[in-house]
């Protein structure tokens, strides 16, 4: 460009020398010398009176010397650019470095627009728009691809990126910021800002997220008190300063930031106008932090629920504001394919964690997409387990503690108007807008695009329901409740069976009245049961130790019917409670079950403790063999096979370890 500009020199002072005359020759010598761009005379130089009569002889050639200005202008400044701050790329202090160079750059282009104006090169309305205008052009064509790197690294180190507590700029920091955005660096700016403030925000999610306790408490309100209190402020200190020099701008060049996506929300802090942009994209930015980090975490808040049910409102935040519902159910899909779907696991760890994704995916996201996605393959995988409807029923109807959550929402009855809900009896599938209860329902909305394949069942808000979904098989859970209420009733003490009766009646609203009759006759039979047992010891003179339980063999579920020889106490009482029930029922007989039922008893020991226990039939008879064997020796598991008549001694030596 430099040798661009000799020749036009050289060109126009041959014009001149040979169209204007030596005289007028003279005078463009002058004024070239004093207000060359590149090294103007200094001010008393300029101040001569010849300088003054050659600048008014000229007011008519006003735009040759305009066009000769600004030629000069833009050659001068790209020179200077050069010079000041390409080196800047490979140096390694860039950012110590960086505020002269552009401090450099903008003094010249102040000082040249004194210049400028001094000698009325330009109109005075439009001189400085016309001079940055022309600045902008040559820095951006100046500028090499890591002088943004350059910007981009001096405002993370004046802005403590490291230290998210400690983000207030410094001076020259601002001045810098503002001095960029005059030359034209907008864009760079508004990168390198973002940028910064990105990895400020990212440093203290990373931070945040990974304290002690942080799986227990959300981040997202400290971090987004971060940028609105302390982040913001500063940023928009920065965009706001004003040069040092009193450069003469219109708003319209100064306000450059970039506005035209902007939206404000009813929680958006008061900003500038031209800041808002900034504050939503970080904002933004800060959600898909908050939200990657968490989606690491999610298993393990998942297994905490509901201990984790405020570090889960983060994960709340980051849907509210992303919408990114198809990469949280691909990315804890995968999660539980790798840490919870394979043969290790136990089948009843499994079901707990089912149920907390029940809960928690819930509380994520209430439309229900997540939980349609993740869902089935868990309900899959379960459905291969040989023990799941087992399992099942223990949890709902046992005292596992893992399973006190679905246990409070068992209890939680239908309404009295409600039809019976039967998880095998709805189709997954039906049609959307033929179903009666869409055409009454003022809150239906269409299903989304995004949903899985089992989107209408997962909307239910029974999750004993969705327990009941794994399985195709609705008379194999029947079966397995049956199996359950049958093994808790012949354990009952004092004939109590009220919680079983709550459950049953609880499953009887949700599975069908006729679904558990064969519950309702085991119940029927402890009720006969308990009338018995009252009637034979008021009319029999017997021990209170025996309590016996008559079942209906037609409406039970198989049971343990191997029989052994009973202690001989304990035969005479039951033989006595055989003749009782005889003359009450004379076409009936017991057949009695030795496998079933406790008994309770005090133990004596060598050293006078009395111990009590709660011991099987058949640990009793062990017990009394032992005590009665007056001989000394060894009682092996063989002779009390062979003395009760167990058909393996395997039954015993079970019985010994339990009782001794």
């Amino acid at each position: 460009m430099d040798a661009a500009w000799e020749e036009a020199l050289r060109v126009c002072k041959k014009t001149i020398n040979e169209g204007e005359g030596a005289e007028q020759a003279s005078i463009w010598t002058t004024i070239i010398a004093a207000f060359d761009p590149r090294e103007p005379w200094a001010a008393p130089e300029r101040d001569q009176p010849f300088v003054r009569e050659a600048l008014a002889s000229l007011r008519y050639s006003q735009e040759r010397l305009a066009a000769w200005y600004v030629d000069a202008y833009m050659s001068a400044f790209h020179q200077l650019c050069m010079e000041v701050l390409a080196p800047l790329i490979s140096d390694e202090h860039a950012t110590a470095h960086l505020p002269f160079a552009v401090d450099t750059c903008f003094e010249w282009i102040v000082s040249r627009q004194t210049l400028a104006l001094e000698a009325g090169i330009l109109p005075h309305d439009t001189c400085t728009a016309i001079l940055f205008s022309h600045c902008k052009t040559v820095i951006s064509a100046a500028m090499q691809p890591g002088m943004h790197k350059v910007i981009e690294n001096y405002f993370q180190s004046a802005l403590h990126v490291e230290e998210s507590t400690n983000v207030v700029p410094d001076s020259t920091c601002a001045q810098v910021c503002t001095q960029l955005r005059i030359l034209g660096l907008d864009a760079a700016v508004q990168s390198a800002i973002t940028e910064t403030a990105s990895h400020i925000l990212e440093h203290a999610t990373q931070q945040a997220v990974t304290r002690s306790g942080s799986l227990q408490e959300a981040v997202y309100p400290a971090l987004h008190a971060l940028l609105c209190d302390e982040l913001m402020p500063a940023l928009s200190s920065m965009l706001n300063a004003r040069p040092k020099e009193p450069v003469s701008m219109s708003p319209t060049l100064y306000n450059a930031w970039d506005i035209s996506v902007s939206m404000m929300y009813d929680d958006t802090p008061e900003l500038d106008e031209d800041h808002e942009s900034l504050y939503l994209r970080l904002e933004y930015s800060l959600a898909k932090m908050v939200g990657k980090h968490r989606l690491t975490q999610l298993y393990a808040l998942v297994g905490m629920f509901p201990q984790s049910r405020a570090a889960m409102e983060d994960m709340v935040m980051w849907l509210a504001k992303t919408d990114e519902r198809i990469e949280l159910a691909h990315s804890f899909t995968q999660a539980l394919q790798t840490r919870l779907l394979h043969p290790d696991m136990d089948t009843h760890a499994i079901l707990a964690y089912y149920i907390n994704i029940v809960f928690a995916l819930r509380m994520v996201d209430t439309s229900g997409v997540v939980l349609s996605r993740v869902l089935p393959p868990v309900q899959h995988y379960l459905r291969t387990r040989h023990d799941t409807i087992r399992v099942i029923v223990h949890a709902l109807l046992g005292d596992d503690a893992e399973f006190e959550l679905l246990r409070s929402e068992l209890v939680q009855l239908q309404p009295e108007n409600d039809a019976p809900s039967s998880a095998w009896d709805m189709d997954a599938e039906d049609e959307q807008y033929t179903r009666l209860e869409h055409w009454v329902d003022p809150t239906w909305a269409p299903r989304p695009v995004d949903a899985g394949p089992a989107f209408r069942l997962m909307r239910s808000n029974d999750v004993v329901g969705l327990l009941a979904q794994i399985f195709h098989d609705r008379q194999g859970f029947l079966h397995a409740l049956e199996q359950h209420t049958a093994q808790r009733l012949v354990r009952t003490v004092d004939y109590d069976t009220s919680r079983v009766q709550h459950n049953i009646a609880i499953f009887k609203r949700r599975l069908g009245e006729q679904s558990l009759h064969h519950c309702d006759v085991m119940l029927a039979d402890v009720a006969t049961s308990r009338a018995l047992d009252s009637a034979f010891h008021t009319q029999e003179n017997v021990a209170e130790y025996v309590h016996p339980m008559v079942v209906s063999r037609q409406f039970w579920p198989d049971l343990d019917t191997r029989t052994w020889t009973w202690p001989t106490r304990l035969a005479q009482s039951l033989q006595q409670f055989s003749a009782f029930y005889t003359r009450q029922n004379p076409t009936k007989c017991v057949r009695w079950l030795p496998h079933l039922g406790t008994v309770d008893v005090d133990i004596e020991l060598q050293n006078n403790e009395r111990v009590s226990m709660r011991v099987s039939p058949l640990q009793l008879a062990v017990l009394e063999l032992v005590t009665e064997n007056e001989a000394p020796g060894v009682v092996t598991a063989e002779d009390l096979a062979r003395v009760l008549e167990l058909q393996h001694a395997a039954l015993a030596l079970e019985a010994l370890r339990r009782v001794f």
